[in-house]
């Protein structure tokens, strides 16, 4: 496995609170848009008013991120009461991922590290292995010319 173009990272699996706040805050925006956090209203709009009445009066709000649709019957989306304990559970499990990508990073680079420390070890018993090598060629070549050279003054 060649590790030569990759490098070890410790930001990339650092808690950051900011990133962490990013994150929250477009999950929990998805969320607002999503039919998850509405209440689905459709009735004949004769029947529907009244009861619609009665539910902005105990507070209930109309959502602004989907328009209400009217023809024969009317639609409107009420924002969940719960909504805010929603936001919270999405503000849980967005953080629960971060954290899980950080861990996950955190081990990719530990394998990494030790993938190329281990590289450097083979790398330096190699070369190690190969000044032993070329030494003793020399030391062999040297006790061949003295051989050979024995050989001619005789």
């Amino acid at each position: 496995m060649q590790t030569k173009n990759q490098h070890v990272d410790i930001n990339s699996f650092t808690f950051q609170q900011a990133e962490l706040d990013r994150r929250i805050e477009q999950a929990q925006s998805l969320y607002r848009c999503s039919y998850n956090s509405v209440d689905v209203l459709s009735k004949p709009t004769s029947l529907l008013i009244p009861e619609l009445q009665e539910l902005i009066l105990s507070g209930c709000r109309i959502s602004t991120n989907f328009s209400a649709n009217h023809t024969m019957s009317l639609t409107v989306y009420l924002e969940k009461e719960n909504l805010d304990d929603l936001l919270a559970e999405v503000a849980a499990e967005t953080e629960a991922k971060y954290r899980s990508e950080l861990e996950q990073n955190k081990e990719q680079n530990k394998l990494l590290l030790a993938d190329q420390l281990f590289n450097q070890k083979k790398e330096k018993e190699q070369k190690a292995l190969q000044a032993k090598e070329d030494k003793d060629k020399a030391a062999a070549l040297a006790e061949a010319e003295e051989y050979f050279q024995n050989l001619n003054t005789n």
